[in-house]
């Protein structure tokens, strides 16, 4: 379960649509930013780095974490 969604309203964002630039450097669709936004799907591990520059924000914030596991 990724964390874009939550990311981009906790930045005020109701809706991102990436350029055509950064979908190649993701090498997706806008259909599947989509997916990633809307939970349905995860972006790959390699893309996250690409996803976090992009969103100005660390990689760790793009994964959820388990509050009661985190730190164990």
């Amino acid at each position: 379960m990724n964390r874009i969604s939550q990311i981009l309203k906790e930045k005020g964002i109701s809706e991102l649509k990436p350029s055509k630039e950064v979908l190649d450097r993701l090498g997706v669709k806008i259909h599947t930013w989509n997916k990633w936004v809307d939970n349905e799907k995860d972006p790959e591990l390699a893309q996250l780095p690409a996803i976090a520059d992009f969103l100005n924000v660390p990689v760790t914030d793009l994964i959820y974490q388990d509050p009661v596991n985190h730190g164990s």
